[in-house]
């Protein structure tokens, strides 16, 4: 007997220009074969108002379905999309680029 696949959850990345974070998200995203909806939020005023709404700081922000995943962290996103870690035992996982901690 076959399940039927369990939805993939919506991908909704916030970016902005010149922003090399973004890029490697996205890039990230791309080779992982998941499509996304892209939200600059220094290109629309809307994409401004609902990152502002939200409550987030810095770039890139990843909203994986009801998780919000700031700046770029392949590992913690591979483990969020059921992809598993391809970090080391024991090893820290990397973030690098935004925060959503008001303040920062």
């Amino acid at each position: 007997m076959s399940h039927p696949a369990k939805p993939q959850p919506r991908l909704l990345i916030y970016t902005g220009d010149n922003c090399p974070y973004c890029r490697q998200l996205k890039q990230f995203l791309q080779q992982l074969g998941r499509p996304y909806q892209e939200r600059n939020i220094q290109r629309s005023a809307s994409a401004a108002a609902e990152y502002r709404q939200l409550g987030l700081r810095g770039i890139p922000v990843l909203l994986l379905g009801k998780q919000i995943i700031p700046g770029f962290q392949p590992e913690r996103i591979r483990k969020a999309l059921g992809l598993g870690e391809k970090a080391k035992p024991g090893a820290r996982p990397s973030r690098v680029g935004g925060s959503n901690k008001k303040g920062a």
